[in-house]
């Protein structure tokens, strides 16, 4: 897989410290739903159980 380069023009380092956070947390290992499948369960799961979630 190919690598993604990010550039921006910071002038504050608050802003580049959360910005560092963000791209921290996408690198993070965790479920990743390559086949697409995620969003038919979740069209199904707002179709059968209407105001309910699982977050």
């Amino acid at each position: 897989m190919g690598r993604i380069q990010l550039g921006w023009i910071d002038y504050s380092s608050e802003h580049r410290h959360k910005v560092m956070a963000v791209l921290h947390a996408l690198t993070a290992p965790g479920a990743v739903d390559e086949l697409g499948i995620g969003q038919i369960r979740d069209g199904f799961a707002n179709l059968l159980f209407p105001g309910t979630s699982t977050i």
